[in-house]
């Protein structure tokens, strides 16, 4: 009986301390990743006028974009801004956008976002 005893507590220590380690293991929140994060804080911090700087020369203000299909339907977009990614050509992102598309029957669908990414 206390052979069985013996391999039942093991076992039990042996959940607990497999439970212990996966809670330290995945929700626990570690020093040293909490000490990285604060120092690339401050490296963003630096960062922040260098690229406020950068996105200064990529504003579009006052954006406004009209085409029309084949079908005959119109397509009017206007923002306030927008900005270009120098690492993505093709990419714009624009700020408090009104767009507008007057369908051929006359049906006409507003549309309202206060930020929009646009990809060619």
């Amino acid at each position: 009986m206390n052979v069985k005893k013996a391999f039942q507590y093991g076992l039990l220590t042996f959940l607990f301390l497999a439970s212990f380690l996966f809670y330290k293991n995945y929700f626990s929140e570690d020093l040293e990743v909490s000490k990285t994060n604060k120092i690339e804080d401050k490296g963003e911090e630096e960062n922040f006028s260098a690229n406020q700087n950068q996105l200064d020369n990529n504003l579009i203000e006052n954006l406004k974009y009209i085409s029309e299909d084949l079908l005959g339907n119109t397509y009017v977009v206007t923002a306030q801004s927008a900005t270009l990614k120098e690492d993505r050509l093709n990419e714009v992102k624009l700020f408090e956008v009104n767009a507008e598309i007057s369908k051929k029957d006359h049906e006409i669908i507003y549309i309202y976002s206060k930020l929009l990414t646009i990809t060619k």
